[in-house]
């Protein structure tokens, strides 16, 4: 950094400025470093990196440095190199998600703005912690290998990023005095971590989790899609059988509109499941995998085609995806008022 960057950022931010000096080279640390280099972990990094938003030496200080000396912490309580691996994927992978959920939260909550942009960066390195020393015990943490935040932190941390952390007392009272198991006193951490450990749940002993298993798995979050469809209408969040409506009713199928209808139950699976669902295209090849949906007859796609012809004779071309009336609604008399118009499928 500059000495013309850092006396403007001193200026705007002193609090954020005030940080100890930061070494801009480690040791390398043999085969736990080779490790860190695996594609699947870099990229993982490289993502907290992103979502951090530090200068690359502050990264490198307060992220990489906890990284690399957990990487040599995993190699130290007789694991092997694959059990290794998989428990700072996990970790990379918790704290990843842990972050992006962090940038929906006010925190610290209850203060001027103005101090929102000086002090948010160590709730973010708190959130971080919580979550990468969570993570490092694996999806079930074993009963004979605990993974304690208070010891953890004085392994982990360099001395300069803890003095720099305990400027937020609130921070600082997570990881002290916690000798069974880790719980963080703060609410919005606690709510963070849950959600991203909702995201992270893995059906293997040990091992990495990922969004597209999540969403392909037996227990996908998709399957509670009818839960889904009748809590958006409870909460008049969806609307059905109107003009631009997000879906319609029929005696035999539920209709809905694939681009509004869609990002409704995607904005419904993050709020349920805590973590970000695939792209939409993927969502629809799930959808039919899941034998969820009904595929065109022709060229066997989700999406249909279809004239929207409303009780006036006005008509509208819709991008519809189709599922049958009993999967969302099993009972008749739960099942809203049917659509007195025409659905024509081109």
């Amino acid at each position: 950094m500059s000495d013309m960057l850092r006396q403007t950022l001193r200026r705007l931010w002193p609090e954020r400025c005030a940080e100890p000096n930061i070494p801009s080279a480690r040791p390398t640390q043999g085969k736990s470093e080779r490790r860190r280099h695996d594609h699947s972990t870099c990229s993982r990094i490289k993502r907290i990196t992103q979502l951090v938003g530090m200068p690359p030496e502050h990264f490198q200080g307060l992220y990489q440095t906890v990284i690399d000396e957990a990487t040599a912490y995993l190699g130290t309580i007789s694991l092997d190199d694959q059990t290794a691996d998989q428990r700072l994927y996990y970790a990379l992978t918790l704290a990843e998600r842990a972050l992006n959920i962090r940038q929906a939260y006010l925190l610290p909550a209850d203060i001027p703005p103005e101090e929102l942009a000086r002090r948010g960066d160590r709730w973010t390195y708190g959130v971080f912690l919580v979550a990468f020393i969570r993570g490092l015990a694996g999806p079930r943490p074993p009963a004979d290998q605990p993974m304690h935040g208070k010891e953890l932190v004085g392994v982990l941390l360099p001395p300069f990023a803890l003095n720099w952390l305990r400027a937020e007392s609130a921070l600082v009272q997570i990881f002290e005095g916690r000798q069974n198991g880790y719980q963080s006193p703060v609410f919005a951490i606690d709510d963070i971590i849950a959600r991203a450990l909702g995201g992270c749940a893995d059906r293997s002993p040990i091992g990495p989790c990922d969004v597209a298993e999540v969403f392909a798995g037996d227990d996908s979050p998709l399957l509670r899609l009818p839960a889904c469809i009748d809590q958006l209408r409870n909460q008049g969040r969806i609307s059905i059988n109107r003009k631009l409506a997000d879906a319609f009713v029929t005696h035999s199928e539920f209709w809905l509109e694939s681009r509004s209808g869609l990002g409704l139950v995607r904005s419904w699976l993050i709020d349920e499941s805590g973590l970000l669902p695939p792209s939409r295209t993927a969502l629809l090849d799930l959808l039919q995998a899941h034998h969820l949906c009904r595929s065109t007859p022709d060229k066997h796609l989700a999406i249909w085609n279809a004239d929207v012809i409303h009780p006036d004779d006005t008509a509208a071309k819709h991008r519809l995806i189709c599922f049958p009336i009993e999967l969302i609604w099993p009972k008749t008399g739960q099942r809203p008022p049917t659509f007195r118009g025409k659905i024509v499928p081109a």
